[in-house]
């Protein structure tokens, strides 16, 4: 039987913090293995880190909603907001830097998200981003 975590979050970084509170003890009542955890952690840091960031031109407040289900050894991670839209998985890939003073910023941890889950399904509908990543433990 399935089991699942779904969290409103606002567009805050206190909010993740929160959010990556909950989301540790869930994995954790649910017997997920550190591997597949720190996965779904860093997945979400990142991705909600992005959307916190990049997705909104104003200073309103923005709902994104995270859930989390875990059935047998596959979890699935689901994340939705309203901010522009943007599909990581079509992100190009980012280039190794020649050196550390070439390298520029960001893209990094995306590029780490995508290499560590898989393919990140996406679709914009209604004025929304709509993420599904699936991690086996």
């Amino acid at each position: 039987m399935a089991a699942s975590l779904t969290l409103l979050l606002g567009n805050r970084t206190m909010d993740l913090a929160q959010a990556q509170a909950r989301i540790g003890a869930f994995l954790d009542n649910h017997h997920i293995g550190e591997d597949a955890a720190y996965t779904v952690r860093l997945a979400v840091e990142e991705l909600v880190t992005n959307i916190i960031r990049y997705g909104y031109d104003d200073r309103l407040d923005h709902r994104i909603d995270v859930s989390v289900i875990v059935s047998g050894a596959a979890i699935e991670l689901r994340i939705e907001d309203d901010g522009h839209a943007f599909d990581p998985a079509a992100a190009p890939p980012v280039v190794a830097p020649a050196s550390v003073d070439n390298a520029a910023e960001g893209g990094r941890g995306l590029m780490l998200v995508r290499e560590m889950v898989g393919p990140i399904d996406y679709e914009r509908a209604n004025g929304k981003n709509r993420m599904t990543l699936r991690i086996t433990s």
